[in-house]
């Protein structure tokens, strides 16, 4: 997985790589906590919110 400041590369169940755009407005959670995408890290769980294939709207992430 790869974290920048425009996107979020995850990997799904099946093995798949997806990277999803991200935005100033996306509204991350690190552990039910207000966060930024510089808290997030390789390895953790996280689940996208995107509507029409947009940027993120939310990331919700969990510490290892």
């Amino acid at each position: 997985a790869e974290i920048t400041t425009t996107t979020l590369t995850l990997r799904e169940g099946a093995g798949v790589m997806v990277t999803i755009p991200l935005s100033a407005q996306t509204i991350v959670m690190l552990d039910g906590s207000p966060a930024t995408v510089s808290n997030l890290r390789r390895r953790m769980t996280a689940t996208t919110l995107r509507v029409d294939g947009g940027p993120a709207v939310r990331v919700r992430a969990a510490s290892f």
